[in-house]
């Protein structure tokens, strides 16, 4: 599929430095029975891409495992100790720096990585090098524009958002006939239980409210919605 990499290897980068590069970061972890393990990853590149495409970015190959470690005991899911996940981070920073384009935003698709906002914190105290999108506002406002009903605390995983992204970018993916629903909006010891205490589906959220026009339109709106703080961030030194 070329919209999970695009312009890896575009020839136009030769010749032209991106305004920034977006990194995309996912996970490999259950996603209950309709979605595949890595939704996080193909929802942080298609996120990526379109605000790539629409502000004269550039994509970095996405990391594919990250921190899962609230969905120990699901079939399949793998991890990466945040400590590596740092790694991983401060080494691909450093690497742009040999580039002209020394501008980073990471697009994080896996919201255990809470290292993520550590490292971009830290790495912006003397310039502004990182920027973590969408935000959170950034996300609830194209959740808005797209009509996603299910409010981001309702729709924690594998929910409506993501099943909606799911069926607009990578249909063949989904198994639709296992769907189903499970709410559980009160989650206060998660980092203590994981997802186990919470759910047995793996899902906490509605993807029955999911369609591919709802993904269509959340990932259309978002790039416009990151637009000027995008825009802001570019211009600091």
């Amino acid at each position: 599929m070329d919209w999970v990499l695009p312009n890896v290897s575009s020839p136009e980068l030769e010749h032209q430095q991106p305004e920034f590069w977006v990194l995309p970061i996912g996970a490999f972890e259950q996603h209950g029975a309709h979605l595949p393990m890595v939704t996080d990853t193909l929802i942080a590149c298609a996120v990526g891409h379109r605000i790539a495409q629409a502000h004269g970015g550039a994509m970095l190959s996405p990391v594919t495992v990250s921190c899962s470690h609230e969905h120990a005991g699901f079939y399949g899911t793998a991890w990466v100790s945040a400590t590596t996940l740092l790694s991983i981070l401060s080494d691909t920073l450093a690497a742009l720096k040999h580039s002209e384009c020394r501008k980073l935003v990471i697009v994080n698709g896996h919201g255990g990585n809470y290292v993520v906002n550590s490292f971009a914190q830290q790495q912006n105290v003397d310039d502004a090098q990182v920027l973590l999108l969408p935000a959170r506002q950034h996300h609830q406002q194209a959740a808005d524009l797209a009509g996603i009903e299910t409010s981001l605390h309702q729709d924690m995983h594998g929910g409506e958002f993501e099943t909606s992204v799911l069926m607009a970018v990578a249909p063949e993916y989904l198994r639709l006939e296992p769907m189903q629903d499970h709410q559980h909006d009160e989650r206060p010891l998660l980092t203590l239980t994981g997802m186990k205490g919470y759910t047995e589906s793996g899902i906490i959220g509605f993807p029955s409210k999911a369609s591919a026009a709802k993904g269509e339109a959340f990932l259309q709106a978002i790039a416009n919605v990151v637009a000027k703080d995008l825009q802001y961030f570019l211009t600091l030194p």
